[in-house]
């Protein structure tokens, strides 16, 4: 079996939402956070579940407290930050305590037992979720 370099490709931006934070981790490296959601009457309205990026190989262009829409180009797979060992795109989908988010969204994306599989729930920080889980339980199956 042959490895694929996956170094420099595009990572697209999920779901619509507001880039959070734009910044270098010395573990996570170069890393964007969002907050996904969606512009109603001109109001930004928050699903209440957030992305973060980590890792990628070089600062992203976004802009904080922009807003894109989804399949925007957030950045390339990189192997930045200490904790990385290779070129990877470290995807999490995180909430924060004591926020309003919208259960239906976070089934649709997650899964119906989407809190039995978070990944860690840190009170007062935020809660994240495990997509890999979802992915592995509903992928279609050829």
């Amino acid at each position: 079996s042959s490895n694929v370099d996956i170094t420099g490709s595009d990572i697209f931006m999920a779901i619509s939402g507001k880039v959070t934070d734009n910044y270098w981790d010395s573990r996570a490296g170069w890393s964007v956070h969002t907050n996904y959601g969606y512009y109603f009457e001109k109001t930004f309205i928050s699903t209440g579940l957030h992305g973060e990026y980590d890792h990628m190989q070089n600062s992203s262009p976004l802009m904080k407290n922009q807003f894109y829409s989804s399949n925007t180009v957030v950045g390339q797979v990189g192997n930045t930050g200490a904790a990385s060992q290779g070129a990877h795109l470290h995807y999490t989908i995180y909430s924060i305590p004591n926020s309003y988010y919208s259960d239906s969204t976070a089934r649709y994306l997650l899964g119906k037992d989407y809190l039995s599989t978070a990944m860690t729930n840190t009170p007062n920080t935020k809660t994240v979720y495990d997509p890999t889980n979802f992915y592995n339980t509903y992928k279609r199956r050829k």
